[in-house]
């Protein structure tokens, strides 16, 4: 039954009213060989032949220019999709001839669907709900959405019956929020808190939306918003990709721009017939807001329009980074060739001459979507090609860096090993010192065999849970063995060496071999720095500071200190602490190392220092749970 129909068996219009409506209905359809010419797909004299040919055989226009071979079956079937496209709708003819009101109009219309519906076998189509919609887009809307296959249910707007949408479960919801906008954003919102979830998806269409009311938008459930001159079909095709999950398996997607509705329409039926999903723009500037939104596969646009013409379109879209790699087909009549070399020269990668087959439309399209894709391809393997370089250029940085940390960490030791091997080498030294010089000869090779033994085992470089490997640690006894070789060295140096170990037994939770990295390097450091009769003072305490207990370690020298300037690089790898400072040898490494280990074991490391002065190093770490 047609809705017309239904009307009259309900008592809603005459038939004399029908009639009315189905004559100015028809008078309003565009006869086809009109479109035809319009379309330059037939010269006037073609349709007069045709004309001739039916009078005598009574057959079908379209029938006779096959026949005659004027028109191709396709041609045919595009010019009466448009035709039907052009057409006025009944129940927009019945509110334009005040013969109904828009109020009543949607609710018959929507009476009639759901009679429909319980007529029918229960189908799987998708239900839209389509919301307090202007009656110039909401009959385009509709037909559009019923064209797609999808129930489409008609509301005004009231607060009351906007809360019984969800019963209708509808898989997407368009809603006009241009009027009483916080209404309907409360409604929405008392939707999402009843229902706790997001049923479907909304998408509202509105001008001039500030910051907050996007948010409020936002909260309420609204995943996109389009402005109120939006083409409805660009909105359905918009839906329907996300709906029904086309995007990948369409055949592309292709934006059309042409003044002309007419052959908007013809371009877009052949190509939708193979599965393109395409968005229709009538002049440039529509076509630049659509392209703010969505990036397609191809453009194909007049370049005679007015306002923007398709050149001026062309060169703004190869200027923009966002689209710039979007093929554009300029397309232009007969007439207008010579305006090509300026389409091309403003970056179209190819033309078509008005009227085009319907064959040769879809292998042009086909052709800069695959050469697309394929450049699309490449830039992405470069892309990659790119990223695997750095990633090897990294690995090789970090490569270098845990040499350099071997080298480093070994100096320390190998220094106190010559140290102590002079020192039995030179005469008149005592047996027990022989001895105490031995055993820390010893120490120290076993404390580099550790070393070695922990950086052969990369893996631990790459996992902090590896290099931190935690245990109780006798930070104590550690600081006391550290102050004993270090004294030794600074001797050597002219230099006064004091220690002060406060607290014995004073345990960490930590790594043994990384904790004696840190206390290495910085006394390492102060030795070096320090000046002939200078000082060197080391001391281990305990202090308490925001309610934890915590190990202080100091290492203080009144050596060449650092400069104000050179501390924020102070502990940024490969960074010397001076630049130029003679017999001073490195890679840059030992601050960044401590840093780094003190990091991992949950404390602090903080400099005090000025040149000519001085530097202190402070390391505090938390203490062991037995504390």
């Amino acid at each position: 039954m047609l809705f017309g129909e239904y009307l009259l068996e309900r008592g809603k219009l005459s038939s004399s009213e029908v009639d009315l409506v189905c004559n100015i209905q028809k008078k309003s359809t565009v006869p086809i060989g009109q479109l035809a010419v319009d379309n330059k797909f037939m010269s006037l004299a073609d349709v007069l032949s045709v004309r001739s040919n039916q009078q005598s055989t009574g057959a079908m226009f379209g029938e006779v220019a096959v026949r005659l071979d004027i028109l191709k079956p396709r041609q045919v079937e595009a010019l009466l999709e448009l035709q039907k496209d052009l057409r006025p709708y009944f129940g927009e003819l019945l509110v334009k001839n005040n013969l109904m009101s828009e109020e009543e109009f949607i609710a018959h219309l929507r009476q009639f669907k759901t009679n429909q519906a319980a007529d029918l076998p229960e189908t799987s189509a998708t239900i839209v709900a389509v919301v307090d919609i202007r009656k110039e887009s909401l009959f385009k809307l509709q037909n559009e959405f019923l064209r797609r296959g999808y129930n489409v249910i008609t509301e005004l707007f009231s607060p009351e019956s906007f809360l019984n949408l969800p019963s209708l479960k509808p898989g997407f919801v368009v809603m006009d929020v241009s009027n009483r906008r916080m209404e309907k954003l409360d409604a929405l919102m008392k939707i999402r808190e009843a229902r706790g979830t997001d049923e479907f998806r909304v998408l509202a269409i509105a001008d001039k939306l500030n910051a907050g009311d996007r948010e409020a938008a936002a909260l309420a459930g609204i995943t996109e918003i389009v402005p109120t001159k939006a083409d409805p079909v660009n909105i359905v095709s918009y839906i329907h990709s996300l709906l029904a999950g086309l995007s990948d398996s369409r055949t592309g997607k292709v934006l059309l721009v042409d003044d002309s509705f007419t052959a908007l329409k013809l371009m877009s039926h052949c190509l939708e017939k193979e599965r393109y999903e395409t968005y229709l723009a009538s002049s440039g500037e529509e076509a630049l807001s659509f392209l703010e939104k969505s990036v397609p596969d191809l453009i194909l646009t007049d370049i005679f329009m007015p306002g923007m013409n398709g050149i001026e379109l062309c060169k703004i879209i190869k200027n923009n980074p966002k689209t710039r790699n979007i093929p554009v087909v300029a397309v232009t009549t007969a007439k207008s060739i010579l305006r090509l070399k300026e389409a091309l020269e403003a970056g179209a990668s190819d033309y078509m001459i008005k009227p085009f087959q319907h064959d040769e439309l879809l292998a042009r399209v086909r052709s800069h979507i695959k050469t697309k894709r394929l450049i699309d391809e490449l830039q992405n393997s470069k892309r990659e090609l790119l990223y695997s370089n750095e990633k090897l250029g990294e690995a090789n940085n970090r490569k270098i860096e845990f040499l350099a940390t071997v080298a480093h960490d070994l100096r320390t030791p190998l220094t106190s090993i010559q140290t102590y091997s002079e020192l039995l080498g030179m005469k008149n030294v005592a047996i027990n010192d022989q001895k105490e010089f031995v055993e820390i000869i010893r120490l120290e090779v076993m404390r580099m065999s550790g070393l070695i033994k922990n950086y052969l085992d990369i893996s631990r470089m790459e996992s902090a849970a590896g290099i931190y490997a935690k245990a109780d640690v006798d930070l104590s006894a550690m600081a006391a063995y550290f102050a004993k070789i270090y004294d030794t060295m600074a001797k050597k140096k002219s230099i006064l060496f004091t220690s002060s170990i406060k607290i014995p037994d004073l345990t960490v939770t930590g790594n043994k071999e990384r904790l004696e990295q840190v206390l290495a390097n910085l006394l390492d450091n102060a030795v070096k720095y320090t000046q002939p009769g200078g000082k060197i003072t080391f001391s281990l305490s305990q202090i308490t500071a925001e309610n934890r207990k915590l190990a202080e370690i100091t290492v203080s020298d009144n050596g060449i200190g650092i400069a104000p300037d050179a501390k924020q690089f102070l502990f940024k790898k490969f960074h010397y602490l001076h630049d130029g400072t003679e017999s001073v040898n490195g890679l840059g490494l030992g601050l960044a190392i401590c840093k780094e280990i003190v990091d991992g074991h949950g404390g602090k490391i903080e400099l005090e220092s000025e040149p000519d002065k001085g530097s202190t190093f402070r390391v505090t770490l938390p203490l062991g749970k037995g504390v």
